[in-house]
């Protein structure tokens, strides 16, 4: 009581337009990042934007068994995975990597921002990657786009922590892992394990090719391990992940040299065949049809769909054509069409 008395007192001395004139003075940097804010915050989308629509995925188009993969439809070549399916390594490796605040941090990091302008600033490498957040990546992929504007970076900053709010960071990283481009078309860390490794249990990744697709989302096309004018840069790149591995304690140092001296072994990315081709455009004719005559849900919609297709007797059809149409060129044929179909049920079984 007797401070405020002193303070009445003290301010009394100055007349009131002086003492209004201070306190705007002072009011000045709140009202204007609240005025910023708002403009900025204005026609931002929600943060369950993020969640909103469904990520595009493989339609995969198999024979009667369900087990011979003809063909797959896709505009994103895509498999949904949940956080348990991803091995600890590799959140390990991607967070280290990416984010090391990340199950700390309110959807920025403010330290990695100042760090990043500091290089810009400077022409200064500090070898610790971008500014951008995990919960950043995932916006700028997901809801406002790459434009390289310093507008663009404030409103996916703005849009990070209340994304942030609106989710846990599992469920972030679940969309993290299952949103971002690791490079020859392979979407989400499931399609890059199968396109660089031939894994399709990701649980089965080593830590060195957990770290190598780590790295991939800096620069997919640079440090493409598949390609042998990369190679050099990808070991490189592992190495770093592996480094940031072991300064954040995820690994040993006798982890990351065992990981280091891993040769890189990549199967590379596989040349796209299709069996029975005009039989699988057939259905993808029907399968648009069924699903309203979008055909963007059946390059999105990650269905998978059992035919009436007999292998065996398909690869007999097309065999027996090809065969048929040579015996016949020097009665100038040249084409020639086969189709099997089970008088019982109507079914298609082979089709050329």
């Amino acid at each position: 009581k007797g401070r405020g008395s002193r303070l009445s007192r003290s301010l009394a001395i100055f007349p009131p337009f002086v003492i209004a004139f201070v306190l705007t003075l002072l009011a000045l940097p709140l009202i204007g990042g609240l005025a910023a804010y708002a403009f900025f915050a204005a026609d931002l989308p929600t943060p369950q934007d993020l969640a909103k629509d469904p990520l595009a995925q493989s339609t995969k188009v198999y024979d009667r068994t369900g087990t011979t993969l003809l063909y797959q439809f896709e505009v994103e070549r895509r498999e949904i995975v949940t956080l348990g399916d991803v091995p600890q390594v590799l959140i390990d490796a991607t967070i280290a990597t990416e984010d090391k605040t990340f199950w700390t941090n309110p959807g920025v990091d403010v330290l990695g921002i100042a760090r990043a302008l500091y290089s810009d600033l400077t022409r200064r490498g500090t070898g610790q990657g971008g500014a951008s957040t995990i919960t950043q990546q995932l916006v700028k992929q997901r809801i406002v786009g790459g434009e390289v504007t310093i507008q663009r970076k404030i409103r996916e900053a703005i849009l990070a922590i209340q994304v942030t709010r609106t989710y846990s960071k599992r469920e972030i990283l679940e969309l993290y892992f299952n949103q971002i481009y690791y490079g020859n078309q392979a979407y989400g860390v499931k399609a890059a394990a199968q396109t660089y490794f031939g894994r399709s249990d990701l649980k089965q990744l080593t830590l060195a090719e957990a770290a190598l697709l780590a790295g991939l989302p800096q620069s997919p096309s640079v440090l493409d391990p598949s390609k042998a004018e990369n190679a050099e840069r990808a070991l490189e790149r592992r190495a770093n992940v592996l480094g940031l591995m072991e300064d954040v304690g995820s690994i040993t140092a006798e982890e990351r040299a065992k990981a280091e001296a891993e040769p890189v072994k990549t199967i590379g990315p596989q040349a796209t065949t299709i069996k029975a081709p005009h039989f699988v455009f057939k259905v993808r004719d029907q399968l648009t049809e069924i699903l309203g005559g979008d055909e963007s849900a059946v390059t999105r919609g990650g269905f998978r769909v059992i035919t009436t297709l007999d292998v065996a007797k398909q690869d007999i059809a097309e065999r027996q054509v090809r065969e048929w149409v040579t015996k016949l060129h020097e009665r100038n044929v040249w084409n020639a069409a086969l189709v099997s179909i089970d008088p019982k049920t109507g079914e298609i079984l082979s089709y050329v």
